[in-house]
């Protein structure tokens, strides 16, 4: 829950990195990777005033998304 974190403000170069950061899993969204959709979409609610804790969060879908990089979905 990214609105309830209460760690410190990022500086402003770390925003800008959290940024393109979130840019770069909008563009992993868009390319198939539904998966994460909820996950970015929360995450991105937070451009305005990125926290320490939200970066963690973003390197945890990053780490995700290492982990499961041959992950498929089925639909049926």
């Amino acid at each position: 829950r990214p609105e309830v974190d209460i760690t410190p403000p990022l500086s402003p170069e770390l925003a800008s990195y959290y940024q393109s950061l979130i840019g770069i899993l909008r563009w992993v969204v868009e390319l198939g990777r539904v998966d994460i959709c909820c996950e970015v979409s929360l995450l991105s609610s937070q451009l305005a005033l990125p926290r320490e804790g939200h970066l963690e969060q973003v390197f945890h879908v990053f780490s995700y998304l290492k982990r499961n990089h041959n992950a498929e979905m089925m639909f049926v």
